[in-house]
């Protein structure tokens, strides 16, 4: 019996939620991993949850463009690398 594309789709999001998570074992600060574990997130309905993932990394790329901008690479290269959360 086929379980249909529902079933699928948690399996898929289950499969990418370890993914994320085992991503930020590795490195916590992982931008990318953790935007994807707030999609998820908003996904299975943890709004507030997302939301604090997103605005933590809305805020990093704030940071980062703000320095970027001013001039400081320095700061930028050492405290911002493109895939970093600051703050995490």
């Amino acid at each position: 019996m086929h379980a249909g594309p529902l079933a699928q789709s948690d399996a898929e999001i289950k499969q990418a939620a370890q993914f994320y998570a085992h991503a930020l074992v590795i490195d916590p600060h992982n931008a990318f991993a953790a935007n994807g574990m707030g999609v998820l997130l908003a996904e299975k309905g943890h709004f507030l949850q997302a939301r604090e993932t997103f605005v933590q990394v809305r805020r990093t790329a704030a940071i980062c463009a703000t320095q970027l901008r001013g001039g400081s690479r320095d700061f930028v290269t050492m405290r911002c690398p493109r895939n970093r959360v600051v703050g995490a």
